[in-house]
This record gives C-alpha cells, structure tokens and sequence, in this order.
C-alpha cells in the first residue's frame, strides 16, 4: 500500500509541476502580448502627441504672420488719421 501511495504522489506531484509550469508559460506569454500592446499605443500616443504639437507650431506661425500684417495695416491707418494724410502700410520692414 505504501509503495502504492507513494507512486501516487510521486505522480501527482508531477502533474502539478507541469500544470503550474504551463500556467507560468501562458502568463508569461500573456505578458508578453500585453507589454507588446502597451508599447504599440504608446508608440501611436508619441505620434499624436507630436502630431499636435506640430500643428500648434504651425498654427502659431500662422496667427503671428496675421496678426503682423492687420499691426501693419491699423498703424498705417491709425498714422493717416493722425496725419491726415495716406500713408503707407509697408511698416518700413
């Protein structure tokens, strides 16, 4: 009987050790595919984000190279009023 028992756990320890290293292999597979996943939408988040910023710089460009021209034109105004005179929305750049 004791030889019997002890083959019995002899067996059943190893079935167990194999089940828990086909459980470690799968979540370390899952792992894996999650840092992976990770990695990808921080890779696309980088992009959006320099997408953006990107745009900010030329949307900034934009709005400074407007607003330059109307400064030029309200002092060329503002100057004729003053003058009473035309003057010249070149600004002398």
């Amino acid at each position: 009987y004791e030889e019997r028992l002890a083959g019995y756990e002899d067996r059943l320890r190893a079935a167990r050790a194999e089940a828990f290293g086909e459980l470690d292999a799968a979540r370390r597979t899952a792992l894996a595919g999650r840092a992976k996943a990770i990695e990808v939408v921080r890779a696309e988040a980088a992009g959006l984000v320099s997408a953006a910023k990107e745009e900010v710089v030329r949307q900034a460009a934009q709005v400074k190279e407007t607003l330059d021209q109307e400064s030029q034109t309200m002092a060329a105004t503002i100057s004729a009023r003053i003058l009473n005179r035309p003057v010249s929305s070149g600004g002398g750049r």
